[in-house]
């Protein structure tokens, strides 16, 4: 999979998934021992997703 190459070759330690969805991304980097920070708009994929999630819409400004 190229994550598990970028991850390898970049030394990745952290992400943030914007537009996480219900976060099967985030976690999989969490399985892999990642710091993850997972963010959505939709406040059903907040509440459904796998993970916790941040909720937030990115077109209202840069998350802080």
């Amino acid at each position: 999979m190229i994550w598990d190459y970028v991850i390898y070759r970049c030394a990745v330690k952290t992400v943030v998934d914007l537009g996480s969805e219900l976060g099967y991304s985030a976690n999989y980097f969490y399985g892999l021992g990642k710091q993850v920070i997972a963010v959505d708009g939709l406040n059903d994929n907040c509440e459904s997703a796998i993970n916790p999630t941040v909720q937030f819409d990115l077109a209202r400004g840069a998350v802080h």
